[in-house]
């Protein structure tokens, strides 16, 4: 047999620095829409549980309740822990999909554990504001609108904000490097 070689030859791609930073540009803006999708996914949840207490409390379910022995601690510790059950099946399913994918964003690093211990955080909190306030509604689709609005707004003008903060940060530092 006669001798085989293999021979390699290396041309690297030679990327100018404004064309790397469109791209790095493009996959943050990418992983900022992956986490507005998430941001409404998870204000949707909350949002949508919250239909039932108000609609309760309207048809005086809760009076019925009372009458049959559930106090009102024992209701409202029912309902979070049902509502936050839920929650919980969301976040960890979410959290496989998004281990399933490999999206860098929330699993390089290991930032998944820390991502789903604060989806699991803002659950929590939006919980007890929603509880809080749906006693200022009479509407339970009315109730689950403002609420799900007032959420999304809080949490578009919290991305931006860090986003804006981010870009700042990168203008100076490409002025100290230039």
């Amino acid at each position: 047999t006669a001798p085989q070689a293999v021979s390699v030859a290396s041309f690297p791609i030679r990327i100018p620095g404004s064309l790397a930073l469109s791209e790095s540009l493009m996959s943050k803006i990418g992983d900022i829409g992956i986490s507005l999708v998430f941001l409404c996914a998870f204000c949707f949840i909350p949002a949508g549980l919250i239909i039932y207490p108000v609609q309760e409390r309207v048809n005086k379910e809760r009076q019925l309740q009372r009458l049959a022995g559930v106090g009102p601690v024992l209701y409202w510790t029912a309902a979070l822990v049902w509502d936050f059950g839920l929650y919980i099946a969301a976040t960890l399913i979410s959290a496989a999909v998004l281990a399933g994918f490999a999206v860098s964003v929330f699993t390089a690093n290991a930032n998944l554990p820390a991502c789903v211990i604060l989806i699991l955080a803002f659950g929590l909190a939006v919980f007890g504001l929603f509880y809080y306030l749906q006693r200022w509604f009479s509407d339970g689709t009315t109730a689950y609108l403002v609420l799900f609005c007032g959420s999304i707004f809080v949490g578009i003008n919290t991305v931006v904000a860090v986003v804006i903060m981010n870009v700042f940060s990168w203008m100076l530092n490409f002025g100290r490097i230039a």
